[in-house]
């Protein structure tokens, strides 16, 4: 079961959340991965022993994003100040993800995950959450079946272009 998320490399953003509450779920069947970051995660993840972490170099290609996101199981998401949206998320749904964050500063990303994930409040529901998706078979499914409908439905090109196409003609129908 493959954990994991990717960021740009900034100091100023990097959450050991997602990192912590792996070191309480990893086992000899897990990984965690994650793509681009700031390097102190390396750190980190050596400074409280975690074996299979792996950390790749940062790339804003999308097609290396998506090959990425095609190696999860799960989305465990980790930004100190939150998101205003969250793209990351809509990349994860996109996917078939279901995903977990943490609550922060701003709190965009509760909407974009929809009924996909979670944004937990504490560590014991992040941690509660990924052991639930690497457990529980069923739930699993439901919640990567969720991450399509929520992106078809609110996140995709399609849904977007029919949301303007309403406001123009609103607009124009008066």
């Amino acid at each position: 079961f493959v954990f994991g998320f990717h960021q740009r490399q900034d100091p100023g953003i990097a959450s050991f959340i997602p990192i912590d509450a792996y070191k309480q779920v990893e086992n000899e069947n897990t990984a965690f991965v994650l793509l681009g970051g700031d390097k102190m995660y390396d750190g980190y993840a050596k400074q409280i022993g975690l074996k299979n972490f792996i950390q790749l170099p940062h790339t804003g290609n999308e097609n290396e994003i998506h090959k990425f996101l095609n190696t999860l199981n799960l989305y465990t998401h980790g930004r100190a100040d939150g998101e205003t949206f969250g793209h990351v998320f809509a990349e994860a749904l996109y996917h078939g993800l279901p995903c977990v964050s943490h609550a922060a500063k701003n709190m965009g990303h509760v909407e974009t995950i929809g009924p996909a994930g979670i944004v937990a409040s504490n560590m014991n529901s992040y941690v509660d959450f990924m052991n639930n998706m690497q457990n529980n078979k069923e739930l699993y499914n439901s919640l990567s079946e969720k991450a399509k409908e929520h992106f078809a439905k609110n996140l995709s090109i399609e849904s977007a272009m029919q949301k303007i196409d309403k406001i123009f003609n609103d607009i124009f129908s008066f």
